[in-house]
């Protein structure tokens, strides 16, 4: 059994099963993992199971995190099963592409859906929970694309970006209850997901040429 700083203690994890989402399990320190997913329920699996391999104790649950129903629904099964809930991590989005003339209004919505609306389902789903509780953290993944504007990169900034303002809104209501609202914007990861080859493309711009995790190596310029 896992014993660390946050032993005893309930972790909700949006989007878990890879990437980040997959990094930020395995750093809860002790806590339990409750994995909210979207779909591929081989890899929903495939992902706890590799989280009980490290003796940390993890279940999955599916939803759509835009619809507050199924969100709803998850979360009360979560309280019930493992108790309570101290902290959530949205981490689940939406990848969207096409410059803002050509992009269409059903793409738009996907992508605002995902990133934007259930970021607002989910953490207002489980501060209902930590109000009752007396408290919790909540931490929304935004992205370096929250601050930069890349092009064709259409509803997925704006979208990113919308999460920092829903993140200082929510700090100010919900610091009353106790709850801690943090936002933070990390760059790209390199994993084995599809975003890795988007990932390579996006470094060669970099100065630096260095992602999040492990970074390409460039030789020094000469002297």
């Amino acid at each position: 059994m896992n014993r660390g700083e946050f032993s005893g203690r309930v972790a909700l994890i949006t989007g878990g099963s890879k990437g980040i989402g997959r990094a930020i399990s395995l750093a809860q320190d002790g806590a339990d993992i409750a994995l909210l997913l979207r779909g591929d329920r081989t890899a929903g699996e495939r992902a706890v199971q590799g989280l009980r391999d490290r003796g940390i104790r993890a279940q999955a649950w599916y939803a759509d995190i835009a619809e507050r129903v199924q969100v709803a629904s998850a979360i009360e099964d979560i309280g019930s099963r493992l108790g309570r809930i101290d902290m959530l991590v949205n981490n689940a989005g939406a990848n969207g592409t096409g410059a803002l003339l050509s992009v269409a209004d059903d793409e738009w919505h996907r992508v605002v859906r995902v990133n934007l609306t259930g970021s607002f389902v989910v953490a207002t789903e489980a501060a209902k929970v930590m109000r009752a509780a007396g408290g919790g953290g909540i931490v929304n993944i935004a992205g370096a694309s929250a601050h930069r504007c890349y092009p064709g990169a259409g509803a997925y900034g704006p979208a990113k970006a919308a999460i920092i303002n829903l993140t200082r809104q929510m700090a100010v209501e919900w610091a009353p209850y106790g709850i801690r609202v943090n936002g933070v914007s990390p760059v790209p990861v390199r994993d084995d997901t599809p975003w890795s080859s988007m990932s390579r493309r996006w470094r060669r711009k970099w100065p630096v040429c260095r992602l999040g995790a492990r970074g390409c190596r460039r030789r020094s310029p000469a002297r």
